[in-house]
């Protein structure tokens, strides 16, 4: 947990996040917020392409908006990402580590090759009376973190992790038991510039993550393909709830379209118990902050 102030920075293909917060307790304290446009070819697909650029945006930023903070996290969209999920027996935490790093191995090499591992445990589950361990695995390619770090170092900060849109969001519903109360299937569709990242949660609990891109034909029965099969395969019962968030979520075409198609069970997150906003800005639309803030967070 990040119990001083620290810079999230969540630099999208579209726009640029910026939050100043902290942890305190059982809650998330946003004391900043910006946004800015991310210029034009410096980031594709999660990847630094014009670092000089990019540096310069930010450090201006930095300068205009007189922050201080030298902590940076950084969390990005990526298409290079890459999840996978693993049932193993229930062990203790060493046990399951090395578990893990074997079957990793035995199952997806492609996850180990020139990248940086990270996986989370998700739930302990009993299959056929035997407990069991679902992990969730991910993993971004090493030249891509090492952007990040460059860029953090060039702004004259100390960057102290990247991590992924999907873990960012992952880390917010799940450590502050976001819907643990609801014994409801529920979708939280994060709309960024490029892609629409779904996430899949029953009881509170992270069943799964998707990515569908605007080009693909028919999106929108894509994002129903998805859920329907999370539905009938892993939970056994239908969607209750979709939630909309990301810097798209207020796209009339796109909110329009998802709301044709799904009818009453759209929503939004206009606020978070567990996300106080300081006095700068109480009607902050913090939906389109969920993964700088999510970053935050440390477990």
């Amino acid at each position: 947990m990040f119990w001083e102030n620290v810079l999230s920075i969540d630099i999208g293909n579209h726009s640029t996040k910026m939050v100043i917060g902290r942890c305190k307790k059982n809650k998330v304290i946003v004391q900043q917020a910006e946004c800015i446009p991310t210029p034009k070819d410096c980031i594709l697909n999660g990847k630094i392409i014009d670092l000089i650029k990019l540096k310069e945006t930010l450090s201006n930023v930095l300068s205009y908006k007189e922050i201080k903070i030298k902590k940076v996290t950084f969390t990005v969209e990526s298409e290079e990402m890459i999840t996978r999920q693993l049932i193993l027996p229930y062990a203790s935490s060493k046990q399951l580590c090395q578990m893990i790093e074997y079957e990793v191995l035995q199952k997806f090499p492609q996850l180990l090759k020139d990248r940086v591992l990270q996986y989370k445990k998700l739930e302990d589950i009993y299959i056929n009376g035997v407990q069991k361990t679902r992990i969730l695995l991910a993993s971004l390619p090493k030249s891509v973190i090492k952007e990040f770090w460059q860029l953090g170092k060039s702004l004259g900060l100390q960057p102290l992790l990247l991590e992924s849109h999907f873990h960012s969001i992952y880390k917010l519903f799940n450590f502050y038991k976001i819907f643990m109360h609801k014994k409801e299937s529920i979708a939280v569709l994060d709309l960024g510039y490029k892609w629409i990242h779904i996430h899949i949660f029953y009881k509170g609990v992270l069943q799964g993550t998707k990515i569908v891109s605007y080009h693909e034909n028919q999106w929108i029965d894509e994002i129903e393909r998805i859920l329907i099969y999370y539905s009938s395969e892993n939970l056994g019962n239908e969607i209750n709830n979709i939630y909309l968030i990301g810097g798209k979520a207020n796209d009339i075409y796109i909110r329009e379209t998802i709301e044709k198609y799904f009818g009453s069970l759209v929503g939004d997150i206009h606020s978070m118990t567990q996300i106080k906003i300081e006095s700068f800005d109480a009607d902050l639309d913090i939906k389109k902050y969920l993964n700088a803030i999510g970053t935050i967070i440390r477990t």
